[in-house]
């Protein structure tokens, strides 16, 4: 006979180092990638297996360790974390995929109870946090993909949760957004514009522009606007 207790106690811990994120204690970027890469291939196979992936990211982390530190920022994530946990599914995978980058993958497709769901975490994500002995308050912005045949790999559908999430917070923070198809066309314009922007010569393609304003009262010159036209390829003047 022998005793394997410190030898079992060894695998787990290296397992949950494998796993889990440090900091939290959720699933680790790695482990949520195979997971939903086990839903996709489920899914793909069966309909009766469905899932939803939510992206998150919270308004104002930066804030809180510019102001408080590192450590009250790493506090903020750990009860980020525990709210998170608290509200998803017994079921569901929830992780920190880095920062303050978090994802949670759920077991259903239905939009109504998804959208109800990412309405539970905004509501108590705006709860306010105590951190250092100071209310603290960080918003989430949320997107989400539902399970779809168009989904063959994980990234594809991290991509697309990503993008409905700057969605909603380029529209006021906050909120949750569904994915759509125009979201990825007007990421892939974004980017495109990007890189044509920096290819760009400013004695070429850039045309300089000064509009006078006018004082209504005196009826003269009370200073100019500056306009920069870019003239990007294949598109009307920007």
């Amino acid at each position: 006979l022998a005793d394997v207790t410190e030898q079992r106690v060894a695998r787990n811990q290296l397992r949950d180092m494998a796993e889990r994120d440090g900091l939290t204690g959720l699933a680790n970027r790695t482990y949520f990638h195979e997971r939903l890469e086990l839903a996709i291939a489920r899914a793909l196979r069966s309909n009766d297996h469905n899932y939803a992936l939510l992206s998150f990211d919270f308004d104002g982390f930066k804030a809180v360790n510019d102001a408080l530190g590192h450590t009250a920022g790493d506090h903020l994530l750990v009860s980020i974390g525990h709210r998170l946990q608290n509200i998803a599914p017994d079921d569901a995978t929830v992780a920190r995929l880095g920062g303050d980058e978090f994802a949670i993958l759920v077991h259903t497709n239905d939009e109504h109870v998804v959208s109800q769901m990412c309405q539970q975490f905004v509501d108590e994500c705006a709860r306010p946090h105590l951190i250092s002995d100071q209310p603290v308050v960080s918003t989430a912005s949320i997107g989400f993909v539902l399970g779809a045949s168009r989904y063959e790999d994980a990234e594809a559908a991290l991509r697309d949760a990503d993008a409905a999430m700057y969605v909603a917070k380029r529209s006021g923070k906050s909120q949750s957004r569904m994915f759509d198809e125009s979201m990825h066309a007007e990421a892939i314009r974004r980017l495109t514009l990007e890189s044509q922007l920096r290819e760009s010569k400013f004695d070429r393609d850039f045309e300089l522009k000064l509009q006078p304003i006018i004082s209504i009262e005196s009826g003269q010159t009370a200073g100019f606007e500056a306009l920069l036209r870019w003239h990007g390829p294949g598109l009307e003047a920007v």
